[in-house]
């Protein structure tokens, strides 16, 4: 969520989901749906985190804009 609000910064997260985890290999990824409200407009951020399995050190974290509702 750190990296949203550094990315969005007047926008409120007001929701999240953890959407799933997936393992590939040595490595694994988190998925989560943040839910922004930047100025009434609201949107949704997916965020993957990407880290060593064994010792939880994260790797990547990416933010993507889904979509963009009034």
């Amino acid at each position: 969520m750190q990296k949203a609000t550094e990315r969005y910064p007047s926008a409120k997260i007001y929701d999240y989901l953890h959407v799933k985890r997936e393992q590939k290999g040595n490595y694994s990824v988190e998925t989560f749906k943040l839910w922004l409200d930047e100025n009434n407009k609201k949107f949704e951020v997916i965020v993957n985190i990407h880290f060593d399995t064994k010792s939880e050190k994260i790797s990547k974290i990416s933010l993507q804009k889904q979509n963009t509702h009034t």
